[in-house]
């Protein structure tokens, strides 16, 4: 239990504290491990870091009227702004404890603080903070204090060069958020962008993190604005990411190109780009066709033991059963594959290689275009990206060996040939005198096949 005697004049929570910057530290490891280890800090460390593990798991953080208590003693024995400001953002989570704090302050001083650092941040750790706590204020302030607060907030990234790439990831956060919440207008979230898209057109960058979050930003307020506006955004977006194709490669440059051509569906075209969009879109799919290449890619163990295993049980199977019975078997079991089994294969090599977690997933027509899924539901999209790199794997490792089960045990009998006769006769789409014709042609295949065992 945290108490004013455990925190006051202890060096060890002093200096846990002192070691917490924006520039070294994040919200899930906020705190350095080696105090987990030392007796004066460690119950401070664990019940700190108990809050840690929901920040990021899409679960609500719970503060106990205990542990809010304990949170308001650590706060008023606190040196360090940004732990000040953690520690009040989970007192807010307690209806009691909101009210023991100056919240809006709280949020507004850190968010200045961390804007004001931008210049001379050297990663991205400052803008994620300025995020988690941006969020704190827009799921807790009420509707006054929130414009307030993102006002507050915009006036002071205007003081910054609107090419500061963590200015544009915190203005496009603030729309974001703003969105979400559906307390600012749209009128007030268009005047946020308006400057910084401006210069759209003629922007260059090097980096695509900046390229995508001003493209990101466009694509927001492109809703929200009407007629000569929305169409002067759409042909100044069209115009930025057909400007930067060569930062991007393959199937990502494929993607930018695609978007700069829908942008400019049924909207004029003073400068006829869109023919040059299309050119570059064709040289584009052309030059990934020509980067494929396949590759071979060792099975883990896992799995090839248990596709051993599984070989063993369809031979033992299908060696007990009738010729007749093998071949209705084969033919006619409609769930040879089950997706069931399909996830689990591909659950397993995701596992067991690293590889299949690393590579994105595409699918490309024969003229090299992305085909688009969206048509599925999302299910059936997850599972056909995750399916596509180990489906010839699992048809080799699991209906190949039923098919070589097949093959090694079957022999055409007079069963098989009754049954076949039966199929054609009784067909109501097969023509009569065409049913003796292609009985024999089956019947062939069939003992051809046996015979040569494919």
């Amino acid at each position: 239990m945290i108490n004013q005697e455990l925190v006051t004049g202890n060096e060890g929570f002093k200096d846990m504290i002192s070691n917490i910057s924006i520039d070294n530290c994040t919200i899930d490891n906020l705190l350095d491990y080696k105090y987990s280890q030392q007796e004066n800090t460690k119950e401070i460390f664990d019940f700190i870091i108990k809050f840690n593990k929901y920040n990021f798991a899409d679960q609500k953080i719970i503060v106990g009227n205990d542990d809010f208590e304990q949170l308001i003693i650590l706060k008023s024995s606190s040196t360090n702004a940004l732990f000040s400001a953690y520690l009040a953002s989970l007192i807010s989570l307690n209806d009691i404890g909101i009210n023991k704090i100056d919240f809006y302050n709280e949020m507004i001083s850190i968010c200045k603080m961390i804007i004001k650092h931008y210049n001379k941040a050297q990663g991205y750790l400052p803008y994620h903070f300025f995020e988690y706590f941006l969020n704190c204020a827009a799921s807790k302030m009420k509707l006054k204090e929130l414009k307030r607060f993102f006002d507050e907030c915009y006036s002071e990234l205007l003081y910054l060069v609107n090419d500061n790439k963590y200015v544009i990831a915190s203005l496009l956060g603030m729309i974001v958020s703003a969105k979400a919440t559906g307390k600012i207008s749209n009128v007030e979230i268009v005047k946020w962008a308006e400057i910084y898209l401006s210069t759209l057109q003629h922007d260059r960058y090097q980096e695509i993190q900046m390229i995508e979050c001003k493209e990101e930003i466009a694509e927001l307020v492109i809703p929200l604005v009407k007629n000569d506006k929305k169409i002067q955004l759409k042909l100044d977006l069209a115009h930025f990411l057909f400007n930067h194709k060569d930062i991007f490669i393959f199937t990502q440059k494929q993607e930018k190109l695609v978007k700069c051509i829908t942008l400019l569906k049924n909207i004029d075209d003073p400068l006829e780009e869109l023919n040059e969009y299309k050119i570059a879109l064709t040289e584009s799919n052309n030059e990934t066709l020509s980067q494929i290449h396949e590759k071979s890619i060792p099975l883990p163990k896992k799995v090839v033991d248990l596709a051993m295993e599984e070989r063993e049980k369809i031979f033992t199977f299908m060696e007990k059963m009738s010729d007749f019975s093998r071949f209705i078997y084969i033919t006619f079991d409609l769930d040879l594959i089950k997706k069931s089994l399909l996830e689990y294969q591909i659950n397993i090599m995701k596992k067991n290689s690293v590889f299949f977690s690393l590579i994105p997933s595409y699918h490309l027509d024969r003229f090299g275009n992305i085909i688009k899924n969206e048509q599925f539901s999302i299910e059936k999209r997850e599972f056909l990206d995750n399916a596509v790199q180990p489906f010839d794997i699992i048809l080799m490792t699991y209906f190949r060996d039923r098919l070589d089960a097949f093959l090694n045990y079957f022999s055409y009998d007079s069963e098989t040939d009754a049954f076949l006769d039966s199929v054609f006769k009784n067909n109501l789409i097969c023509n009569k005198t065409r049913t003796t014709y292609l009985k024999r042609i089956v019947s062939g295949i069939l003992k051809n096949c046996v015979q040569d065992k494919c």
